[in-house]
């Protein structure tokens, strides 16, 4: 006696995918019949594993579940659907089909509001690498000069009294995410205390 144990093809219906709002999405594949063959004596089963990268498969022995927490990864997080086929419980014959998805935000980190007594200040926001890091000028009574935008720790002069708000954006494919400081420039004006008097006899 031969007996084929070839599985049926494991497929994947979607391609590849680049997510920017949110690190989560759904698998779906064929489904598999998983009851057992009494005839054969065979079974056949299908199950989502992580094969590169992370993830939280929610249903991992259904073939459309949810997959939460995908992480940042130039390398993307690969998943494979696995398919089964076990006869007499021992002799086991397998298909695969992966499918890669790349979560492509990178959270921007400006750093923290303060307040300084001065028009200068050093920027304290967080690399954006491997994204492309921008500073911008955002508040209405906010002013000042750059001396390098995309330098996470950049120089700013000339700053206004009073509030300025700068913000940083991270750009990674297609994918931007922005965070916003307040630097408050509280440095007094030049005090004047008028002009001499001539003393008057």
């Amino acid at each position: 006696m031969v007996l084929n144990n070839q599985p049926t093809e494991a497929k994947i219906y979607k391609g590849n995918q680049h997510l920017c709002d949110n690190n989560e999405t759904i698998l779906t594949a064929q489904a598999i019949q998983t009851e057992l063959d009494e005839n054969t004596n065979t079974q056949e089963f299908g199950y989502w594993e992580v094969a590169e990268g992370a993830g939280n498969i929610l249903s991992p022995n259904s073939s459309t579940t949810k997959i939460t927490d995908i992480p940042f990864s130039t390398k993307g997080n690969r998943y494979q659907w696995v398919v089964k086929r076990v006869y007499d419980k021992n002799f086991t014959c397998v298909s695969y089909d992966s499918q890669t998805i790349y979560y492509d935000k990178v959270e921007a980190d400006a750093g923290d509001d303060d307040l300084v007594c001065s028009d200068e200040y050093v920027l304290r926001a967080k690399s954006a690498e491997p994204a492309v890091g921008e500073w911008q000028i955002v508040g209405a009574s906010s002013a000042g000069s750059f001396d390098d935008t995309k330098n996470p720790t950049a120089k700013i002069t000339k700053l206004a009294l009073g509030k300025n708000v700068l913000r940083w954006t991270t750009t990674y494919n297609s994918c931007s995410d922005y965070d916003e400081i307040t630097i408050y420039n509280g440095n007094p004006s030049v005090p004047s205390a008028g002009n001499d008097q001539p003393t008057i006899c």
